[in-house]
């Protein structure tokens, strides 16, 4: 019952013609918030991003629970590179010494080599994310609503009983 609300919510967002670089930044910020595991620094700071900017916070939920999935997925491939980003590259081995004594930086508990695998992926994955979901936005509110509109089929969808049982209990 979950994915339906998201998925609702989703295409809600795409209806109410809310600007793009909204929806798509909630669902990035979201997506980067569930490619970590557990509750560190990092997710603070993004939970912060999300209240102070102006973003979709459901796509930002929506955002997160895709992460999660795809971390969980991804597990295997991501704790090796977190394993070669700490111990492989010797080029970057003062650094982890001089953040791992630093109080702070040990919140983000960046010497795990899940976490720093995730976080890895993440700066590769988001920025992807965020323009791919911004331009898929655009063209679906600028051509794709317009048709989507008046197809027979959608028609039909709203007229069936199906439709408004699921849209009563939705809310």
């Amino acid at each position: 019952m979950l994915w339906l609300k998201l998925l609702r919510s989703f295409f809600k967002a795409l209806r109410a013609s809310e600007h793009p670089n909204q929806i798509a930044g909630g669902f990035a910020l979201g997506f980067a918030a569930g490619l970590l595991p557990g509750w560190p620094l990092q997710v603070w700071i993004i939970v912060f991003l999300l209240l102070l900017l102006n973003v979709n916070l459901s796509l930002a939920f929506a955002g997160a629970a895709c992460a999660a999935a795809l971390a969980w997925l991804l597990d295997p491939a991501i704790e090796p590179l977190g394993r070669w980003l700490l111990t492989g590259v010797a080029g970057l081995r003062p650094l982890w010494t001089t953040l791992y004594n630093q109080p702070l930086w040990l919140l983000t508990r960046f010497n795990n080599t899940t976490m720093m695998g995730a976080m890895a992926v993440g700066l590769a994955l988001v920025p992807a994310v965020f323009f791919g979901l911004r331009a898929l936005t655009k063209r679906y509110q600028n051509w794709l609503r317009d048709i989507s509109e008046n197809w027979r089929i959608m028609k039909w969808l709203r007229a069936s009983r199906v439709f408004g049982f699921f849209s009563r209990l939705a809310g």
